[in-house]
């Protein structure tokens, strides 16, 4: 392996630590945008820089899909048009907002230099789930002591005197005998419950495509310990998006039998656990079933759309809506009636009819290079890598009508990588298939780089 790799091998580990563990570092520290601005600067940066230098730039490009390319350079259009017309945000504002916006979009390449080179992938996914193993298990600890020593207490043992701020005051609800929203490492609970998403995703990678038996049956496990910190993790969506991930995974044979013996020695201990904390994971999904029912009976997306269109058609400015941005500083005074949730929604406020247009192109070509990829490496060799990244790109399509996925940590990076693997990794000609529940071979056939 080259030095240049080695480096990279090297950076991809960091950003792994800084993105899973430099939340509750910087909460602790008083240093979270420091720790941000570090990363992005000293590790971020850096990964461009050796990718970029490493690997012909146009050929990678060439091979994104052109609706795809079509859609980002529509966005960054719309960036650019919004920067040239008087609006009401301020510098910092502008400059966060970028970040969040377009900041990580060349993590396309990264993802499609990664797939090229199968080894670095693997490397790359099997120290995330290491490390989300941990993240996991904090969450699980979080969710059994705040029922034995109290939330406030509980939380206060992980982030001192800031654990209101990264658990939204202590926010519960009263469904399924008590919800209460878990932080685990991040500086805020929704970052938290984004990441397992992630977490479910590479473990079902690793299940399948891991050239080592050991680490496709610690993948396996680390599948069920995802799950079991989402139920707990406080989520009101899990419950919603978890069968959704279940049922993708079925549908492109990520789930198979070994999947459902190893589910048949965890759910008497899964059991055994939700009855000593008095929590029902049926009530639990029940409770969502109704809390999506009253987003639906209050038109929650529409009426953030027609909210969102009463305001200028150039947009309120970059950043004016961004999570991030909004709550970044106190320069700006910004009504409750000027943000929004919904992806869509909030790409209107900010950047108006051009954002409207260039993110709506933008969602919907995730979702159908998303389908198609999934068509086509079904019973492929290439589907263990391709089929749970676009179940996950498929979700946060989903999840985009009441939120956005791809402006916090950790899956504002790993959104582009993912995508950038899945267009990076090209089905063979006449691609070899493999029988029904075979484990991917190594190096996996049919794999190409682009030239």
């Amino acid at each position: 392996m080259r030095k240049s790799d080695h480096a990279l091998d090297l950076a991809l580990r960091v950003l792994i630590l800084f993105l899973l563990f430099g939340g509750i570092i910087g909460v602790n520290t008083g240093m979270g945008s420091a720790v941000l601005l570090f990363r992005d600067a000293f590790v971020v940066v850096p990964i461009y820089a050796l990718v970029l230098t490493q690997s012909p730039v146009g050929p990678m490009i060439r091979s994104v899909p052109s609706g795809m390319l079509l859609a980002i350079a529509g966005l960054m259009a719309a960036l650019v048009l919004n920067l040239m017309v008087p609006v009401h945000s301020s510098l910092l504002m502008v400059i966060i907002g970028i970040r969040v916006w377009c900041f990580y979009i060349p993590f396309l390449l990264v993802g499609m230099y990664l797939a090229g080179r199968p080894q670095q992938l693997i490397a790359f996914l099997r120290f995330f789930m290491f490390c989300g193993l941990v993240v996991c298990l904090v969450g699980i600890a979080q969710a059994l002591l705040i029922r034995v020593v109290g939330y406030q207490f509980a939380l206060s043992l992980f982030f001192g005197a800031n654990a209101g701020s990264v658990s939204q005051n202590f926010a519960e609800f009263s469904g399924a005998g008590g919800v209460y929203r878990i932080p685990g490492t991040f500086s805020f609970v929704t970052q938290y419950s984004f990441f397992l998403y992630a977490a479910l995703t590479v473990a079902a990678i690793l299940s399948k495509a891991d050239p080592r038996a050991l680490t496709r049956g610690i993948a396996v496990l680390a599948l069920f310990i995802a799950v079991i910190a989402a139920v707990f993790s406080g989520g009101r969506a899990a419950m919603f998006f978890l069968p959704i991930m279940m049922t993708g995974y079925g549908l492109t044979g990520i789930l198979n039998l070994r999947f459902i013996v190893s589910a048949l020695l965890i759910i008497p201990l899964f059991i055994l656990i939700q009855s000593y904390l008095d929590f029902s994971v049926i009530d639990y999904f029940l409770y969502t079933i109704d809390v999506a029912k009253d987003y639906q009976g209050e038109n929650f997306f529409f009426g953030e759309i027609g909210r969102a269109l009463d305001l200028s058609p150039w947009g309120m400015g970059i950043g004016t809506s961004t999570t991030a941005a909004r709550h970044a500083f106190d320069g700006v005074e910004l009504s409750n009636d000027n943000t929004f949730e919904p992806l869509i929604a909030r790409a209107y406020a900010e950047m108006g009819v051009a954002g409207l247009i260039s993110v709506v192109f933008l969602v919907a070509s995730v979702f159908v290079y998303s389908v198609r990829g999934i068509i086509r490496a079904r019973r492929m060799r290439t589907l263990p890598f391709v089929g749970p990244i676009a179940v996950l790109l498929i979700m946060i399509v989903i999840q985009a009508m009441k939120g956005s996925m791809i402006d916090l940590d950790p899956l504002n990076v790993l959104f582009w990588l993912f995508l950038g693997v899945m267009f990076g990794i090209r089905q063979p000609a006449q691609p070899k298939r493999v029988q029904r529940g075979q484990t991917a071979e190594w190096p996996v056939p049919g794999w190409t780089v682009p030239r």
